[in-house]
């Protein structure tokens, strides 16, 4: 064998098998190296090895441990066997017989390479055994050793790997000042930092990498996110204090210091320290000259966050600047959106007037910039607003039709056509209504989302109407990752169980064509009408496998109507049928019900609390979590 290839590289193919114990199994990773063993070994000696090597991989590793001494012993040379014995007795624990071989195989080896793994393994063995005053002395020789970085490299992985960081770190600062190089290894002395727990001077470490002239900002964000979060309360403010400090280290417009303010952004939002995040954006919006785009993206992610106080602000920054246009024009249909998203966490007329303000705005931006690029978009959140926020028939139907006039090949124009349809449904008006959503349901031209919609819209026209045959058929062609794919499915459900009713109960028929009058009565927004009819429909079929939906769709209407009752509706749909399709939909509107109208913060908390509890896959799982936390911040 070593005849072959030469003591040395022997030894370099045998150390990567070494290294690889530390991280990839050792198992996988000396096949090649085995091969080559083998073939410049005699038969006798390739039966032993192959016997050892199995026995190795089997985890025998005494018997293994017997056989690699006899061929150690054979060829003391080969590094291989040195190898695989020391990993056979530290699995063994078998000190008696590794610390004194590892000390001969250091006296033995003249290449640092070759020195550095065994002398690291040696002080481990020390550590094992309690006795730490060896450990440290055995530590201590290594400095000695590294002359050049590479050098230094080496023995610092190594400590790396056995984790002996203050060592490790300690050796960092011996290079450091020997080499005049302050940021030399400072990804492995931060790493060292925050296993010590030590995460002001891990921070510190990773603000030299950003001053690297290549650095790696993603991985260092990953990092500092990974010990600096809300979990961690104090680590996440002392390493905002170092971060805070750094900034005036840095020259202002320099790289390094507009990535510093990408960190400092992540971390206060992290902190919810939002006027230290905008102002962050804010800086880096103006040293990087993005005339807004900086500041656009902030806002549109405080938006997302419903932080929407610093995301006006950020909005309104953009608008003072005179930046961009296009971000100017942006911002402001993102202030209405605003106002949009504050009036879901209102009712009454609190709720309205936020609309109201909030159809103020995009009728302002239409007045403003005629031409807008962005007007189809502006039309089409106008015209749902005013359909689902105000219920102004009217003039969302006006709006609509003002989009397909003016955009009709844009893709928004798809959605005014599904919105008119909704709207010629809500005034009682099927004359070619299911033609028109046939038509939207395969228009080449409109998203996969917009299809989806139409022929979800289409389906509950078919249900509506009593071909129920044609809305399972047309339900059934809905793709499972749509939006509209939830509302779907509880469309078939309910036709399923209806219709397997009527197998064995001869009123079931009559049953569901009362509940889909019910349901147009709904549709078409006469709620009075709707709830009286669903009161009637339990009243008259007590034992229909649809009372829980009958139940959960009179409560949500007295949600608009009569909030104060709802409650009850609500809550007798949770005591009767706990494992409905709709029991985790109805305990979410029982916590905003407590929360907004009745001001019982105690008991939407109970109700958040229980839909975590015992729905733990619910799609509304997120939201109670956010309300929750809300409440019991505020209390």
């Amino acid at each position: 064998m070593l005849k072959f290839l030469g003591t040395k590289s022997v030894f370099k193919f045998t150390l990567v098998a070494s290294k690889l114990q530390h991280g990839l199994p050792m198992k996988r990773a000396g096949l090649f190296t085995i091969f080559l063993m083998l073939s410049g070994l005699s038969f006798a000696q390739q039966g032993d090895m192959q016997l050892a090597e199995a026995l190795y991989q089997a985890g025998n590793y005494e018997k293994a441990a017997e056989l690699y001494e006899k061929l150690y012993q054979r060829e003391p040379s080969s590094l291989f066997y040195v190898e695989r014995l020391r990993e056979c007795w530290s699995e063994l624990r078998q000190y008696d017989k590794l610390i004194p071989f590892l000390q001969k195989e250091i006296a033995r080896q003249t290449a640092l390479y070759a020195i550095v793994p065994l002398q690291v393994h040696l002080a481990q063995c020390y550590k094992d055994k309690q006795d730490h005053a060896k450990a440290n002395e055995t530590l201590s020789k290594l400095a000695s050793l590294a002359e050049t970085a590479n050098d230094y490299s080496l023995v610092i992985r190594e400590l790396r790997l056995y984790k002996f960081y203050e060592p490790m770190l300690e050796l960092v600062q011996r290079a450091r000042r020997k080499l005049e190089r302050e940021s030399l290894f400072a990804d492995e002395a931060a790493d060292a930092y925050v296993f010590l727990g030590n995460y002001r001077a891990a921070t510190e470490e990773y603000l030299k990498l950003l001053r690297e002239d290549f650095p790696n900002y993603a991985k260092v964000q990953s990092q500092v996110m990974s010990y600096a979060s809300k979990s961690s309360p104090a680590a996440l403010n002392e390493t905002l204090a170092v971060l805070e400090q750094a900034r005036s280290k840095f020259p202002a417009t320099s790289l390094a210091r507009q990535l510093l303010s990408q960190l400092l952004t992540q971390l206060y939002i992290e902190a919810e320290n939002y006027d230290g995040a905008f102002n962050e954006a804010l800086y880096r919006d103006n040293v990087a000259r993005s005339r807004g785009g900086q500041l656009y993206s902030f806002a549109t992610q405080m938006l997302q966050r419903k932080q929407f106080t610093v995301a006006r602000k950020a909005f309104q920054a953009i608008v003072a600047a005179n930046a961009d246009v296009s971000f100017v024009q942006r911002a402001k249909i993102g202030l209405a959106s605003v106002l949009e998203r504050e009036a879901e966490l209102l009712t009454g007329a609190a709720r309205r007037a936020k609309l109201e303000e909030a159809s103020a705005a995009y009728q302002e931006y239409e007045r403003t910039y005629p031409l807008s690029l962005n007007l189809p978009d502006v039309y089409l959140a106008w015209a749902n607003l005013e359909y689902a926020g105000l219920d102004n028939l009217s003039a969302a139907a006006q709006i609509a039709k003002k989009l397909l006039e003016r955009f009709y090949e844009s893709q928004p124009a798809r959605s005014a056509e599904v919105l008119l349809a909704k709207i010629q449904l809500s005034q009682g008006d099927f004359n070619g209504l299911e033609r028109t959503l046939q038509k939207s349901a395969t228009h080449p031209n409109a998203s996969p989302e917009v299809r989806a919609e139409a022929a979800h819209l289409l389906a509950f026209v078919q249900f509506l109407e009593g071909n129920y045959a044609s809305s399972l058929k047309t339900l059934a062609q809905i793709e499972t990752q749509r939006d509209a794919a939830n509302d779907a499915l509880e469309l078939r459900l309910l036709l399923l169980e209806a219709l397997a009713d009527t197998a064995k109960n001869p009123h079931a028929l009559d049953a569901l064509k009362e509940y889909s009058a019910a349901k147009r009565a709904l549709a078409q927004k006469k709620y009075d009408e709707a709830a009286s009819r669903f009161a009637d429909w339990l009243n008259k079929y007590p034992t229909s496998p649809l009372v829980d939906n009958a139940l959960y769709e009179r409560a949500t209407i007295l949600l608009t109507i009569a909030p104060a009752a709802a409650a009850e509706g609500y809550e007798k749909l949770l005591q009767l049928y706990p494992k409905s399709f709709y029991a985790d939909k109805a305990l979410f509107r029982l916590g905003e019900l407590y929360e907004n109208e009745r001001k019982e913060p105690a008991k939407a908390m109970a109700c958040y609390e229980r839909l975590l509890r015992e729905y733990p896959h619910s799609f509304y799982l997120r939201p109670a979590r956010e309300r929750l936390r809300k409440l019991k911040s505020s209390s």
